[in-house]
């Protein structure tokens, strides 16, 4: 219907007078004589046609609308509607009129002119001889269908607008109606707890942590009251389970009424920025820990050097069968044990010196096995994965040694008391990339040669894994170790331009991975 009569219909008239018109009414038909007296003068323009669908009849109005597009009135009568109205045989227009002539059945409909300039409002009344079709202007109509086109126009670019916004925000946004089911769920939320929007739209979604199950339903409470929240750090918990650290901004969602509907909530992932204020808080306080490790002990050394040196002199002034002689071993061997100890607050606070060289860490390995072996031997097997296709580092043999050593006596005290005890070391060549955000460390993409001690032992829980590497942390009973074993891996680890990481979970035990730089000469080819 949208799509109604076309030339005859193109200019239509406003509720006034009929205008003269200067060309006499011209009729064919009886039916067509018959009623032109009746119609001549109607305010809406009239066209009679007869059963063949033939006009017989233009009266006033439409002949001057004729006139005013320069053509001829006269022509048109006895001529078929549609070559006077050309609609093609499928057009919604002409199937309205010839299916209401053919059924006898009176339609009305309001429709643009087929050069969509104007709407107008036309009534198709059958009658024995014929139809009698009228249309007149419908600008009102027009203003208002006008104005709504508009409005949805404005409405669609708009929703589309912020479709995009949503769809390209870097934050979770999320809307719920008052009784918490979803709305919308953007990519962003998708991505960050692992539902997609069709499984969780119409649906209420356990975002809750399971030590915390009424958190959401009072926050929700609070903005259904009307109240604004903002960069609220709370827990919400992944489709996997996993408890995410985030930030909540939410607001009440209104209708035209203002009535509160339902809330729009942004979400802020904290996970990672909380692991790097971790990280930013160890590394302080290792710097701390560090400077003041690394003045006691430079200081200590310089005594421990006078002691030995006395001890010395004392004991070339005595008898070899002399008892004292015996003390004084055991205070040089006491001096020697207590600069081992300063050996290790030194690599832990990166002063000491070392020696870097390209090194093959498997050979390393294979040197000390005997000893781990040793080290093992009551406690569980050792178990070696050494890639033949290693490259060579850029280390101090001697510190490697000691960062060996101590994360198999680490692992050898995690499986302690297991029947089935293991330790593993593995090498490997590696490519960092992005793995330093996670670390929260500044990034050194390249290529790396990894080592790799693993245990079965009892593992780690979180809190734990956060301290591992502060000097004088350790788990043990008191007088049962230093805490400096893994301070000292650390220290050495960093200061020769490498990584260390751990991970682990309580009862499965833990994997200390060491990544050192590639030595830029190499025997191998790359």
């Amino acid at each position: 219907m949208i799509a109604a009569l076309c030339p005859i219909l193109l200019l239509m008239i406003d509720a006034e007078p009929a205008p003269s018109s200067t060309s006499q009414p011209v009729v064919t038909g009886d039916a067509a004589h018959a009623l032109a007296p009746l119609v001549e003068h109607l305010r809406d323009a009239c066209i009679f046609v007869d059963n063949d669908m033939r006009v017989g009849f233009l009266n006033a109005v439409a002949r001057h609308d004729i006139q005013s597009r320069g053509d001829d009135p006269n022509r048109y009568p006895g001529q078929p509607l549609w070559d006077v109205i050309p609609h093609a045989p499928d057009a919604p227009a002409r199937l309205a009129v010839e299916q209401a002539a053919r059924e006898r059945t009176p339609i009305c409909f309001t429709g643009r002119a087929i050069d969509g300039g104007f709407w107008h409002e036309v009534d198709v009344a059958p009658l024995e001889s014929g139809c009698l079709l009228y249309y007149r202007s419908a600008a009102e109509h027009s203003a208002v269908h006008d104005a709504r086109e508009a409005s949805d126009r404005e409405l669609q670019m708009t929703t589309g607008r912020l479709r995009v916004f949503l769809d390209g925000a870097p934050l979770a946004v999320i809307v719920t109606d008052n009784t918490g089911s979803v709305l919308l769920w953007n990519p962003a939320a998708e991505a960050m707890f692992q539902w997609t929007a069709d499984e969780v739209v119409g649906k209420m979604i356990p975002l809750a942590p399971s030590d915390d199950p009424d958190s959401i339903r009072g926050m929700r409470a609070r903005v259904l009251q009307g109240e604004f929240l903002k960069a609220m750090p709370v827990r919400r918990m992944r489709k996997d389970g996993v408890v995410l650290d985030v930030q909540v901004s939410a607001a009440p969602m209104r209708d035209r009424h203002e009535e509160i509907v339902g809330t729009i909530a942004m979400i802020t992932d904290m996970t990672a920025h909380r692991k790097l204020e971790a990280q930013l808080r160890m590394a302080q306080k290792m710097e701390a820990v560090g400077l003041l490790a690394g003045g006691v002990a430079h200081d200590f050394n310089n005594l421990l050097t006078a002691i030995k040196g006395f001890a010395s002199l004392l004991q070339m002034t005595l008898a070899e069968d002399d008892q004292s002689a015996e003390f004084l071993g055991e205070i040089n061997r006491a001096a020697d044990r207590a600069a081992a100890l300063t050996a290790q607050l030194l690599a832990f606070s990166r002063r000491q010196l070392l020696r870097p060289e390209p090194l093959d860490l498997n050979a390393r390995v294979l040197d000390l096995e005997r000893m781990l072996r040793v080290l093992l031997r009551t406690e569980g097997e050792l178990v070696l994965e050494l890639d033949p296709q290693l490259r060579q580092v850029l280390a101090d043999p001697g510190q490697i040694e000691q960062v060996i050593l101590n994360l198999i006596v680490n692992a050898r005290d995690a499986i302690s008391g297991r029947t089935d005890g293991r330790v593993t070391i593995r090498t490997s060549n590696a490519e960092l990339l992005h793995e330093f955000e996670q670390w929260g460390v500044q990034d050194a993409p390249g290529t790396y040669v990894r080592l790799d001690v693993v245990d079965n032992g009892m593992g780690m829980d979180r809190a734990t894994q956060a301290r591992i590497f502060d000097p004088f942390f350790t788990t043990k009973e008191p007088g049962q170790g230093t805490g400096l074993g893994l301070a000292t891996v650390f220290g050495i680890v960093k200061q020769s331009g490498g990584y260390v990481w751990v991970e682990s979970d309580v009862g499965q035990g833990a994997t200390f991975s060491v990544y050192l730089p590639r030595a830029k000469s190499v025997g191998r080819p790359s």
